[in-house]
């Protein structure tokens, strides 16, 4: 019996082990696969994490300048019959700072290139600003700051489009100053008054959201997680 006994186990020795190395054969790239597989997602998760970070950080780093820029600029609305005499010094408070700075000489020479084409490229650039922050921050949060970026682009423009008239509108066709009646009724008759004060009051709103719903925190909250 126990010779018996050891032929079989001799027998079972000599089948299991090759079948084990087969097995293990099998098992182990297929393991090793997983792990790649898993450290690689893990990776591609950080490395996305850090992607949209840093987005966040250079939008955050745009918005604020603006808001901040706003709070310390904040015009008023007038009466639609009202021209604005010093709508270059309000263009030039609100593009007083290093993102903006660029566009300034702009109002003073409407239509002169390059002050013209930078006048442009910025707007663009804005208009991009404000689709990113679709894409990058969620819910209301997102579409405020969506908002007043675009608010902020429209009132530079109506200013911009405001200056081409006045300065259109202030000669005859004599080139001979006009009177400020019909400085104000010509302004009028364009539309340019009403428009850029229509986009005054929308900033304002937006910038009073923006305050009440505290958008500035709640962004340096997400760069913090």
């Amino acid at each position: 019996m126990s010779k018996l006994l050891q032929e079989i186990t001799c027998q079972i020795h000599g089948i299991s082990q090759p079948a084990m190395i087969d097995w293990l054969s099998i098992i182990a790239p297929i393991a090793l696969t997983i792990v790649a597989i898993v450290i690689s997602i893990r990776v591609s998760i950080k490395q996305n994490k850090l992607a949209l970070f840093d987005r966040r950080l250079k939008n955050y780093i745009i918005i604020e300048s603006l808001i901040s820029l706003y709070k310390k600029n904040k015009l008023h609305y007038k009466k639609n019959d009202e021209v604005r005499m010093a709508v270059d010094y309000d263009f030039h408070q609100l593009t007083n700072n290093s993102y903006l700075e660029k566009i300034g000489p702009a109002i003073k020479e409407t239509l002169e290139d390059p002050h013209h084409k930078n006048f442009l490229r910025k707007l663009e650039e804005l208009q991009t600003v404000s689709t990113e922050a679709k894409f990058i921050y969620y819910g209301k949060t997102a579409d405020l700051i969506s908002e007043f970026v675009l608010s902020y682009k429209d009132l530079l423009f109506k200013m911009y489009q405001h200056q081409i008239s006045f300065e259109n509108c202030r000669f005859d066709n004599f080139s001979n100053l006009v009177s400020m009646e019909i400085l104000i009724e010509n302004m009028n008759e364009c539309g340019v008054v009403e428009a850029l004060n229509k986009s005054i009051d929308n900033l304002n709103n937006v910038y009073d959201k923006l305050e009440k719903y505290k958008v500035e925190e709640k962004i340096a909250h997400l760069l913090k997680l």
